[in-house]
């Protein structure tokens, strides 16, 4: 599992750059990422435990191919080895790989954003009501439990909350209007 303060460095380096890109650049002689990399691993060095899920909800409204981007300017902000590094610590964030199997991902349209053992958070054009029905259909199919406290359903959010063994996974599933963004948290009861 990727340690979490590096992940966080990551997403605050992807939401960083794609910002810096999307500046006009009306001033010929202005470089928008002009010191983005001291920046970052300053911000990174600040950056509160339990912030990640903020980042990572941030991060989901960064331009499609966001990551892309980062990507194939990163040679010139980073070294070889950094990025590398940072190459398939992104890989494997987006990778389903790592979610336990007895949670389910419904099939099809999915922007994968992160998937560990314990944090899932994707983004995919389903609508509300189905996601909703997924998840109230597969968990008890898998082994999970319903609980009533906790878990609510209003038009424009659910919060679904299951139990397992000693193990508890908290569904959050939020209308974008366009898209819905589902996160997923999983850890012990």
């Amino acid at each position: 599992m990727i340690h979490s303060k590096r992940r966080t460095v990551l997403i605050v380096f992807a939401v960083m750059f794609t910002a810096a890109c999307a500046c006009p650049l009306s001033l010929p002689n202005l470089n928008p990422l002009a010191g983005a990399q001291g920046t970052v691993q300053a911000l990174a060095s600040q950056v509160p435990e339990g912030a990640l899920s903020t980042l990572q909800a941030a991060a989901t409204m960064l331009p499609e191919g966001s990551v892309e981007t980062v990507m194939a300017a990163a040679p010139t902000l980073m070294s070889e080895e950094t990025l590398k590094t940072a190459q398939a610590e992104l890989g494997s964030l987006s990778s389903t790989e790592q979610v336990p199997v007895d949670i389910p991902l419904p099939e099809g349209d999915k922007t994968v954003i992160v998937a560990t053992d314990t944090q899932v958070q994707f983004q995919t054009t389903m609508s509300l009501a189905d996601l909703t029905k997924f998840y109230k259909e597969k968990m008890p199919a898998n082994g999970w439990r319903f609980e009533d406290k906790g878990s609510s359903e209003k038009p424009e959010d659910v919060t679904l909350i299951y139990k397992k063994d000693d193990r508890k996974a908290t569904i959050f599933i939020t209308d974008l209007t366009v898209t819905r963004l589902v996160g997923i948290d999983i850890g012990p009861e």
